[in-house]
């Protein structure tokens, strides 16, 4: 029983090498005698804590600073100050959840990019929903979502667990402009329509991050629809993010469809008009919809100047 316990023992989460959490309360917990007092201390931050009937304990330390010179996590108990658990090699710098079916190579992409802008470390602390508690109640920046977009119920569950409602929450996947996981606060979605490598991947996440989160001024989103307008027989579409320019990646734009009033969509000519684009077809004389990138492969190719592609939509 860990109530049995004699020796004092940080979770396997403090181990040798780890990132903190800059500018955050920092929990830190473990093992210890039942009832024993514990002091934890981490650079210049000091706390203590007290060991339940079943020997856990918890104590948060005060805010770091940016930090990559070494420092050494060190938990004692109080009446026997020569034992100590010790993490060394620990860091202070950006914590990232990595969520759902994580891919390391996304993950390390993710941190790579990050660390080269903001010049603090990065670390990527992977957790699918088994293994959770593992990581609770870590203190993180954000959580990166792999595998596609999560329902608005999961985000909210996930930010529930950190006791934070307005926790980051950014993935990689095609969610349409409308979706309802993208109208929740604090979240973003790294569009890959055009089924980008991994590493290009954990670069797109790291985007949004950046831009979102650190005010590093880079463009973190691809084209995004916002209105239309009729113009005889044509759809004139008009989107954020497009001030850097509309590019055809590769071929004429593809992927668009409009349907007149009976709803029937047949695919669209389109061109790029400056930083809108026109869509028209002769099936369609009187056009009352359109959409893009709706079909199971609709190879999507509308890209702005800043290389990130179109997110998938529908109008009306």
């Amino acid at each position: 029983m860990i109530g049995l316990l004699a020796a004092i023992a940080l979770a396997p989460l403090f181990r040798d090498g780890v990132v903190l959490q800059q500018g955050q309360p920092i929990p830190v917990w473990g093992t210890a005698p039942a009832r024993a007092k514990v002091l934890i201390s981490c650079g210049p931050a000091q706390t203590a804590a007290f060991a339940d009937g079943q020997g856990f304990w918890i104590g948060y330390l005060g805010p770091l600073a940016p930090q990559a010179s070494p420092l050494e996590l060190i938990a004692r108990q109080a009446d026997r100050p020569a034992e100590a658990a010790t993490a060394r090699g620990v860091a202070v710098g950006e914590v990232w959840l990595g969520a759902g079916p994580v891919d390391a190579d996304i993950a390390a992409s993710f941190a790579r990019h990050l660390e080269s802008r903001l010049d603090r470390p990065v670390a990527v602390v992977e957790a699918t929903s088994a293994s959770l508690n593992r990581v609770l109640p870590d203190a993180v920046r954000g959580i990166v979502w792999f595998g596609g977009p999560p329902g608005p119920e999961e985000i909210r569950a996930w930010r529930a667990h950190f006791g934070a409602p307005d926790l980051p929450l950014y993935w990689a996947g095609a969610a349409p402009v409308n979706a309802p996981e993208l109208r929740l606060p604090d979240t973003g979605q790294a569009v890959t329509v055009d089924a980008p490598d991994k590493s290009e991947v954990g670069r797109r996440l790291a985007l949004l991050a950046k831009a979102r989160i650190y005010a590093v001024p880079e463009d973190d989103s691809g084209p995004i629809f916002v209105s239309a307008e009729r113009e005889g027989a044509f759809l004139r579409l008009h989107f954020r993010f497009a001030d850097n320019g509309l590019i055809a990646s590769g071929r004429p734009l593809q992927a668009f469809e409009i349907a007149g009033a009976d709803g029937r969509y047949y695919p669209a000519l389109a061109t790029i008009a400056g930083d809108t684009v026109i869509v028209r077809s002769p099936q369609v004389p009187q056009p009352a919809a359109v959409r893009y990138g709706w079909r199971d492969r609709p190879e999507p190719n509308l890209f702005n100047g800043a290389g990130l592609p179109a997110t998938p939509f529908s109008w009306p």
